[in-house]
C-alpha cells in the first residue's frame, strides 16, 4: 500500500485531545502569511454569488494572471490549490512504469501522485551535511540515467527553504526535451524580494504557483500552472468541472489587485522572521538558512519536540515525514506569537536539543 502524504496545519481532532480549541493554538506549522488576506479579499468573498455555479474556466482570474505572467489565457490553468494541479499532471501524463525524478526532500504530493499512477520514483535528496544545498548535479545525473517522463523541482523548497535558480531548471529542460519539467514555485511570492520578471519559456517546462501562501488563502485553496498551451490542454481535459469555487475565484482576483497590501505584509513577515531567528540563536538554537520566512531547526527528536510544544498550545511541523526526524520546521508568525514560541522552546531546550 502506498502511504499517504503527511502535511502540516491544525488537525481539530488532535488539538481537542490536548484540551484546546482550534482558536487557542498558534500554528507555526503552516507556511502561510500570518497577517491574513487583504481586506479587499474579505469583501470579495462576502460578495461572491453562492447561489450560482462558478465559472468552470475561471476566465476573469486567468485574465488577471495572464496579464501578470505575460502569457495567453490558454496557457494558464487555475486549480483547487497547487496540490490538485500536481495530481492532474499525474493523471494526464503518467502511466505504469513511467519514471519520475524529484529533487528532495520536498512536499510529498508529487511523489504520492506519481506512485498512485504506478510510476517509478527516484528522489535525489539534499542532506544536513551540506546544509540542504540542492544536489543539482545528482539530479541531472539521475535524469541522464533514467530519462524520466517527469522531473520535479520545488523552489523555494519545502521544508528546507532552499532555492534553485530558474535558469538552472530551464537549462536542464533544454538538455532533456523528452522530459516534462515541473517547477513548483508555490513559495516564490514569499521570497524577501519577489521576482518581477517572467521566467524563461520552454516547451517542456511548467510552472506551478500558489495563491494560498503569501496571500493567506489556505482555507479557499487556489493555485495555477502556466506553460505552453499543448501541455496545459491535457490538464484541463482531466480537471473536474467547477473545481475552483466562486469565493476562491473572487478572492484570487482581489488579492492579485491589492499589490500594496501584499508588499506591506511581506515586509512585516520578514521583519518578524529575522527577529525570531535572532531570538532562537540567543537561546542556543541553530535555525538553518532559508530563502523564505520558514526554516528548519535541528532537535534531538522532532516528534517529541512537537509534542512538548503542543502541550503549550504551539504547533510546529515535525519533519519526520520528510525523512528528517531530527528537525522541526517553523514558519514565522507575528512578533508576539514568535516571542511566546521562543520562551516555550527555551523552557524545554534541555529536553529537545
Amino acid at each position: 500500500m502506498i502511504p499517504e502524504a503527511i502535511h502540516g496545519g491544525i488537525d481539530p481532532g488532535e488539538i481537542a485531545s490536548y484540551g484546546f480549541r482550534r482558536e487557542q493554538v498558534i500554528d507555526f506549522s503552516a507556511n502561510v502569511n500570518p497577517f491574513g488576506p487583504s481586506p479587499a479579499v474579505r469583501d470579495a468573498v462576502r460578495n461572491a454569488a453562492l447561489d450560482q455555479y462558478p465559472d468552470r474556466h475561471c476566465r476573469e482570474l486567468r485574465k488577471e494572471l495572464a496579464r501578470r505572467r505575460n502569457v495567453s489565457e490558454d496557457e494558464i490553468l487555475v486549480g483547487n490549490g497547487s496540490t490538485e494541479l500536481l495530481w492532474l499532471l499525474a493523471v494526464a501524463h503518467l502511466r505504469t512504469t513511467d519514471r519520475v525524478v524529484i529533487l528532495g526532500p520536498t512536499f510529498g504530493e508529487s511523489e504520492h501522485a506519481a506512485r498512485q499512477r504506478g510510476a517509478e520514483v527516484t528522489v535525489c535528496r539534499a542532506t544536513p551535511e551540506t546544509d540542504f544545498r540542492p544536489p543539482v548535479e545528482a539530479f541531472a545525473d539521475a535524469i541522464e540515467r533514467h530519462r524520466p517522463r517527469f522531473a520535479v523541482v520545488t523552489s523555494p523548497n519545502n521544508p528546507t527553504g532552499r532555492s534553485v535558480e530558474p535558469d538552472c531548471v530551464a537549462s536542464l529542460a533544454r538538455r532533456y526535451p523528452a522530459t516534462l519539467f515541473v517547477l513548483d514555485e508555490a513559495y516564490v511570492d514569499c521570497l524577501r524580494v519577489v521576482p518581477t520578471d517572467n521566467p524563461e519559456r520552454s516547451n517542456n517546462l511548467l510552472h506551478l504557483r500558489s495563491l494560498t501562501k503569501a496571500h493567506a488563502l489556505a482555507g479557499l485553496r487556489l493555485g495555477y500552472v502556466f506553460g505552453i498551451e499543448s501541455e496545459i490542454t491535457p490538464l484541463r481535459r482531466v480537471q473536474p468541472p467547477w473545481s475552483v469555487n466562486a469565493p476562491a475565484q473572487a478572492a484570487g482576483i482581489a488579492a492579485l489587485r491589492d499589490d500594496e497590501y501584499q508588499r506591506q505584509t511581506l515586509a512585516r513577515w520578514w521583519r518578524a522572521c529575522d527577529s525570531l531567528r535572532q531570538q532562537l540563536r540567543a537561546e542556543g538554537f541553530h535555525p538553518l538558512d532559508s530563502s523564505v520566512p520558514f526554516f528548519l531547526v535541528p532537535v534531538a527528536n522532532a516528534p517529541q519536540a512537537r509534542h512538548r510544544l503542543l502541550k503549550h498550545g504551539l504547533l510546529v511541523r515535525d519533519c519526520t515525514s520528510f525523512g528528517l526526524p531530527r528537525f522541526i520546521r517553523i514558519s514565522s508568525r507575528a512578533e508576539a506569537d514568535n516571542t511566546r514560541l521562543v520562551r516555550a522552546l527555551a523552557a524545554c531546550r534541555q529536553e529537545i536539543v
